[in-house]
């Protein structure tokens, strides 16, 4: 979402910044590594999920 100032193109497009470009940290394989799966792949192949 952007504020209604920050647009491009004559104020027909937001403007967008890519996660890297803002910090290393928030490139996708990094913000990736930070998470773990809730789901196995096998728990999610046998429809279980863990307990908790």
């Amino acid at each position: 979402m952007a504020l209604p100032g920050d647009r491009a193109d004559r104020g027909f497009r937001p403007v967008w910044f890519s996660g890297s470009t803002l910090a290393y940290d928030l490139s996708l394989p990094r913000v990736h590594e930070r998470f773990e799966p809730v789901v196995t792949a096998a728990e999610l192949g046998a429809g279980r999920t863990p307990d908790p």
